[in-house]
């Protein structure tokens, strides 16, 4: 079952790292779609969305077009919560190796200064509960949510050591600036509403 919610347009700010250019994007839809885990009352919740990238910089910018590497979920009880940090749990991603593949440049949106382009996050599976007396933090409940993402900017698949970085960065230069940082979003409401009837995990 998919929960569409609707989210506020808001704003984030990659702060110039680097001499990276700052860009800031919008979060401008999210779909859930949930299944129910064996052990009873436990939920996977997929989190998927469209993020819409401005170029607030003099540069061009170079976004792949789908977010993979998402290494933190962040939640809050409230927007100002979120803001300071005061977070309910962070989860942190594991990435295993994946198979690298030669860099294409049409794995990235190219946007000139002052322009937009909007970008895929891939599902993003993130544990909750429906058990008001499971003792676990580190999960999602029915409610209001407060998210933030720390992402990479590139491809999974893309060379990742210090070298084949920084010679991308240079082949594609006349192209734009590769992003290569991981930005933290600012935080974006989400509403989770966890149903009994939802179809089993091993059925997915």
């Amino acid at each position: 079952m998919k929960i569409a919610t609707p989210v506020l347009i808001l704003f984030f700010m990659a702060t110039a790292l680097n001499g990276v250019p700052p860009f800031e994007a919008r979060m401008i839809s999210t779909t859930f779609k949930q299944c129910r885990r064996e052990q009873s009352g436990k939920y996977d919740v997929y989190l998927q969305g469209t993020l819409e990238i401005e170029n607030a910089s003099r540069k061009r910018v170079l976004v792949s077009r789908t977010i993979a590497l998402v290494r933190t979920v962040s939640a809050a009880s409230s927007l100002e919560d979120a803001m300071q940090k005061k977070y309910l749990w962070v989860m942190n991603q594991e990435f295993g190796a994946n198979s690298e593949r030669a860099p294409r440049l049409a794995d990235f949106v190219t946007i000139k200064p002052g322009e937009r382009g909007p970008v895929q996050v891939e599902s993003i599976t993130i544990p909750a509960s429906i058990d008001a007396n499971d003792p676990s933090v580190n999960q999602l409940r029915s409610g209001k949510y407060w998210l933030r993402l720390e992402f990479a900017a590139i491809p999974e698949s893309f060379p990742w050591s210090n070298r084949e970085l920084a010679t991308w960065k240079r082949k594609w230069s006349a192209y734009g600036t590769l992003i290569t940082d991981y930005t933290v979003t600012e935080p974006f409401p989400v509403d989770v509403a966890l149903d009994p009837g939802a179809p089993t995990c091993s059925s997915q």
